[in-house]
Protein backbone atom coordinates (compact mmCIF):
# COMPACT_ATOMS: atom_id res chain seq x y z
CA UNK A 1 0.00 0.00 0.00
CA UNK A 2 1.46 3.31 -1.09
CA UNK A 3 -0.16 6.46 0.17
CA UNK A 4 1.94 8.93 -1.77
CA UNK A 5 3.90 9.02 -4.97
CA UNK A 6 5.38 11.80 -7.05
CA UNK A 7 5.61 12.04 -10.82
CA UNK A 8 8.35 14.21 -12.19
CA UNK A 9 8.53 15.22 -15.85
CA UNK A 10 11.78 16.35 -17.42
CA UNK A 11 12.25 18.36 -20.58
CA UNK A 12 15.79 18.90 -21.87
CA UNK A 13 17.15 17.35 -18.65
CA UNK A 14 15.35 19.96 -16.54
CA UNK A 15 12.44 19.34 -14.17
CA UNK A 16 9.25 20.67 -15.78
CA UNK A 17 8.41 22.48 -12.53
CA UNK A 18 11.40 24.75 -13.11
CA UNK A 19 9.94 26.17 -16.34
CA UNK A 20 7.57 29.11 -16.73
CA UNK A 21 3.81 28.39 -16.81
CA UNK A 22 3.79 29.00 -20.58
CA UNK A 23 6.63 26.56 -21.27
CA UNK A 24 5.02 23.95 -19.01
CA UNK A 25 1.77 24.26 -20.96
CA UNK A 26 3.62 24.01 -24.27
CA UNK A 27 5.46 20.84 -23.22
CA UNK A 28 2.27 19.24 -21.88
CA UNK A 29 0.46 20.02 -25.16
CA UNK A 30 3.28 18.28 -27.03
CA UNK A 31 2.75 15.23 -24.82
CA UNK A 32 -1.06 15.16 -25.06
CA UNK A 33 -1.20 15.90 -28.79
CA UNK A 34 1.57 13.57 -29.93
CA UNK A 35 1.50 11.16 -32.87
CA UNK A 36 0.20 8.25 -30.74
CA UNK A 37 -3.19 9.94 -30.81
CA UNK A 38 -3.32 9.56 -34.58
CA UNK A 39 -2.52 5.86 -34.15
CA UNK A 40 -5.86 5.52 -32.31
CA UNK A 41 -4.35 4.73 -28.94
CA UNK A 42 -6.83 7.16 -27.39
CA UNK A 43 -10.59 7.32 -27.93
CA UNK A 44 -10.88 11.00 -27.06
CA UNK A 45 -8.92 13.91 -25.59
CA UNK A 46 -10.28 16.57 -23.21
CA UNK A 47 -8.45 19.90 -22.98
CA UNK A 48 -9.62 22.48 -20.45
CA UNK A 49 -8.52 25.96 -21.51
CA UNK A 50 -5.32 24.72 -23.17
CA UNK A 51 -4.53 28.24 -24.40
CA UNK A 52 -3.89 29.53 -20.87
CA UNK A 53 -0.36 30.87 -20.38
CA UNK A 54 0.49 30.53 -24.09
CA UNK A 55 1.48 33.32 -26.47
CA UNK A 56 -0.49 33.79 -29.70
CA UNK A 57 2.13 32.14 -31.93
CA UNK A 58 2.26 29.02 -29.75
CA UNK A 59 -1.54 28.85 -29.58
CA UNK A 60 -1.64 28.88 -33.37
CA UNK A 61 1.25 26.52 -34.08
CA UNK A 62 1.09 24.06 -31.19
CA UNK A 63 -2.62 24.06 -30.43
CA UNK A 64 -4.89 25.27 -33.23
CA UNK A 65 -2.97 23.69 -36.09
CA UNK A 66 -2.67 20.43 -34.19
CA UNK A 67 -6.38 20.38 -33.29
CA UNK A 68 -7.24 20.87 -36.95
CA UNK A 69 -4.96 17.94 -37.89
CA UNK A 70 -6.40 15.62 -35.25
CA UNK A 71 -10.10 16.46 -35.41
CA UNK A 72 -10.85 14.09 -38.28
CA UNK A 73 -9.25 11.10 -36.57
CA UNK A 74 -10.13 11.48 -32.90
CA UNK A 75 -12.87 13.02 -30.73
CA UNK A 76 -11.52 16.16 -29.08
CA UNK A 77 -13.34 18.15 -26.41
CA UNK A 78 -11.94 21.64 -25.86
CA UNK A 79 -13.21 23.95 -23.15
CA UNK A 80 -12.16 27.47 -24.07
CA UNK A 81 -12.97 31.17 -23.82
CA UNK A 82 -10.67 31.95 -26.74
CA UNK A 83 -12.31 32.93 -30.02
CA UNK A 84 -9.16 31.96 -31.91
CA UNK A 85 -9.27 28.40 -30.54
CA UNK A 86 -12.99 28.01 -31.27
CA UNK A 87 -13.12 29.75 -34.65
CA UNK A 88 -9.66 29.07 -36.09
CA UNK A 89 -9.73 25.58 -34.62
CA UNK A 90 -12.67 25.02 -36.99
CA UNK A 91 -14.98 23.49 -34.39
CA UNK A 92 -17.60 21.13 -35.75
CA UNK A 93 -19.88 21.38 -32.74
CA UNK A 94 -20.11 23.98 -29.98
CA UNK A 95 -21.80 23.57 -26.63
CA UNK A 96 -22.40 27.00 -25.17
CA UNK A 97 -23.01 27.25 -21.42
CA UNK A 98 -24.74 30.26 -19.89
CA UNK A 99 -26.37 31.24 -16.63
CA UNK A 100 -29.84 32.68 -16.36
CA UNK A 101 -31.84 33.22 -13.17
CA UNK A 102 -29.37 31.19 -11.06
CA UNK A 103 -29.55 28.16 -13.38
CA UNK A 104 -27.02 26.86 -15.88
CA UNK A 105 -28.22 26.20 -19.44
CA UNK A 106 -26.60 24.76 -22.53
CA UNK A 107 -27.10 25.38 -26.24
CA UNK A 108 -25.59 23.27 -28.97
CA UNK A 109 -24.86 24.39 -32.49
CA UNK A 110 -22.44 24.76 -35.33
CA UNK A 111 -20.18 27.72 -35.88
CA UNK A 112 -22.24 28.71 -38.94
CA UNK A 113 -25.52 28.98 -36.98
CA UNK A 114 -26.55 32.59 -36.35
CA UNK A 115 -27.47 32.00 -32.71
CA UNK A 116 -24.11 30.34 -32.09
CA UNK A 117 -22.20 33.15 -33.82
CA UNK A 118 -23.99 35.60 -31.56
CA UNK A 119 -23.16 33.50 -28.49
CA UNK A 120 -19.50 33.37 -29.51
CA UNK A 121 -19.42 37.11 -30.13
CA UNK A 122 -21.06 37.87 -26.78
CA UNK A 123 -18.96 35.52 -24.68
CA UNK A 124 -15.54 34.78 -26.06
CA UNK A 125 -12.38 36.87 -25.92
CA UNK A 126 -12.34 39.82 -28.26
CA UNK A 127 -16.06 40.47 -28.64
CA UNK A 128 -18.02 40.93 -31.84
CA UNK A 129 -15.48 43.11 -33.68
CA UNK A 130 -12.67 40.57 -33.34
CA UNK A 131 -15.01 37.68 -34.09
CA UNK A 132 -16.13 39.40 -37.31
CA UNK A 133 -12.50 39.67 -38.39
CA UNK A 134 -11.93 35.99 -37.64
CA UNK A 135 -15.13 34.89 -39.37
CA UNK A 136 -14.35 36.98 -42.45
CA UNK A 137 -12.68 33.97 -44.04
CA UNK A 138 -16.03 32.13 -43.79
CA UNK A 139 -17.92 35.10 -45.27
CA UNK A 140 -20.30 35.20 -42.27
CA UNK A 141 -22.54 38.04 -41.18
CA UNK A 142 -23.36 38.44 -37.49
CA UNK A 143 -27.09 38.97 -37.07
CA UNK A 144 -28.02 42.30 -35.52
CA UNK A 145 -30.98 40.60 -33.81
CA UNK A 146 -29.51 38.86 -30.73
CA UNK A 147 -32.76 36.87 -30.35
CA UNK A 148 -32.47 35.37 -33.85
CA UNK A 149 -32.07 31.60 -33.30
CA UNK A 150 -31.78 30.63 -36.97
Amino acid sequence: KNEKFDIKLYYNDKNLEEYSPGKKTEVLLDIFLQENILKQKYVYVVLDQPEDNLDTKTVTIKLINRLRELKNDIQIFVISHSASVIVNGDCDNIIYAFESEDSLYYEQGRIIDNHMKNNIADTLDGGEKNLKMRLHKYDFNISEDKNDKS
